[in-house]
């Protein structure tokens, strides 16, 4: 007896359950888009805008960790010599061809 009514409770929850859905026309449709499309691109930019943050306060702390292990390089030393410039590469080579004998400056006594 009570497993009769408990279908006749289930059909009746389930006809219920199908009777308040509504059809979604397209134009509908279209607009849900919009906002989803909307929504999702200030989503990507607010993640976009926190990356950039990020680099930005990373990029500042290498350069202040240089800036201070240059400082504390200056106070260590009683002497400060500076760094030394790179070393430029050239790929040329000059050639000098000189063909002017070479007088002496001073000439001897004979």
């Amino acid at each position: 007896m009570g497993s009769k009514y408990l279908h006749c409770i289930f059909f009746l929850a389930l006809l219920l359950c199908l009777s308040c859905q509504e059809e979604i026309n397209r134009d509908d449709m279209k607009i849900i888009n919009e906002k989803l499309e909307e929504k999702n691109r200030r989503y990507t930019n607010d993640i976009l805008k926190i990356c950039r943050q990020e680099i930005v306060q990373n990029a500042e702390r290498y350069v202040d960790s240089l800036f201070a292990e240059q400082i504390q390089l200056t106070l260590n030393d009683t002497v400060y010599f500076p760094l030394k410039p790179e070393r430029v590469v050239t790929k040329d080579t000059s050639v000098w061809n000189d063909t002017v004998k070479i007088k002496p400056i001073f000439e001897r006594k004979k």
